[in-house]
């Protein structure tokens, strides 16, 4: 196997010994066998070969590359994925990472695109120096203007922001209607678009909430605030709460704290890259609990000794359905 790896990190491998060393891998304790070989090879290579800032991005390549092929050969197999945070800093002199670049319009001004794929976690240095975690299937946008005559972000999906302070020039992060202006301060936006709902966390610092839609929306939340907007009634619950675990999933560590079934599926679908659906008489059903490192198969065994659910595999859909008996007995 040590050959393979090696042929794998080198560029060499086919697309057989690709699928061999991805089935070797699903076996417990052999990623660290990979990850020591890896690193034994990143030691060998000489310092000269790549330019400065690009050991991060092919590092950036060689995970997404795997992950690519782990996600196609998954769906052929029972739900047993493993979740993997792939930290990235993304360097615009690099090669080869996950940043595009386009143009908007006629005029000079470009706009580049950050994406974090289903399944990984991507953490982002801004020109001005600022950070951002982006969430798995996240997505935010910035022109080449940023940092000079804006500091205009647009985002959808979630990501947490540790703002670099700068009086002159606001920063602003639109995600739908609501639009998140700060000057340095950490905080949480949630704005997946199939969601219902964005919510807004602050950490630290101040922040001011507006609306695209309204002049007269404006809400300023303290550190430990929870803003919750609905994006059908167009209203906003603002709460005190334990901010660290809203933010954890940075950390890989996803908190599901009483959420509808409708709600946990999309982070399920962004933290497994699974499709799931769900009977109508299940959708409100709500659950609380912590994924860490569990497999998928034991994060649906759990939902459904929480709640009186199914689970049926149904192609590349993954479907929970009422468990009848056991919703009569809940209910007597």
């Amino acid at each position: 196997m040590k050959e393979l790896i090696e042929k794998y990190l080198n560029g060499k491998a086919d697309t057989s010994e690709q699928a061999e060393l991805l089935a070797w891998l699903r076996v417990k304790g052999n990623k660290n066998t990979f990850n020591r070989q890896k690193q034994a090879w990143k030691k060998n290579l000489d310092s000269d070969e790549l330019p400065f800032g690009s050991d991060q991005s092919w590092n950036r390549i060689q995970d997404h590359y795997l992950q690519n092929g782990y996600q196609n050969w998954q769906i052929t197999k029972r739900i047993n994925w493993y979740f993997k945070v792939a930290a990235a800093i993304f360097f615009m002199t690099s090669l080869g990472s996950l940043v595009y670049f386009y143009p908007k319009n006629q005029t000079s001004e470009v706009y580049t695109n950050v994406i974090a794929d289903n399944g990984q976690v991507s953490k982002v240095m801004l020109p001005d120096s600022s950070y951002v975690w982006l969430n798995s299937g996240s997505e935010l946008t910035y022109s080449n203007l940023y940092a000079i005559e804006n500091r205009d972000i647009q985002l959808n999906g979630e990501a947490y922001f540790d703002v670099k302070r700068n009086t002159g020039l606001p920063f602003e992060v639109s995600s739908g209607e609501i639009v998140v202006q700060v000057l340095g301060t950490t905080f949480n936006v949630n704005a997946y678009p199939e969601s219902e709902k964005i919510d807004v966390t602050l950490l630290s610092g101040k922040v001011k909430l507006n609306s695209s839609q309204s002049n007269s929306f404006e809400y300023e939340l303290s550190p430990g605030e929870h803003a919750s907007f609905n994006k059908e009634s167009r209203t906003i619950k603002v709460e005190n709460v334990n901010t660290e675990r809203l933010v954890s999933w940075k950390e890989g560590i996803l908190n599901v704290y009483d959420l509808s079934l409708d709600e946990v599926m999309i982070r399920l679908e962004k933290r497994y890259n699974q499709k799931f659906v769900g009977e109508e008489e299940v959708l409100d059903f709500h659950f609380t609990f912590s994924i860490n490192d569990e497999t998928l198969d034991e994060i649906l065994d759990l939902m459904t000794r929480i709640a009186p659910i199914d689970v049926e595999q149904k192609g590349d859909v993954i479907e929970f359905i009422l468990d009848e008996e056991r919703n009569k007995k809940v209910n007597k």
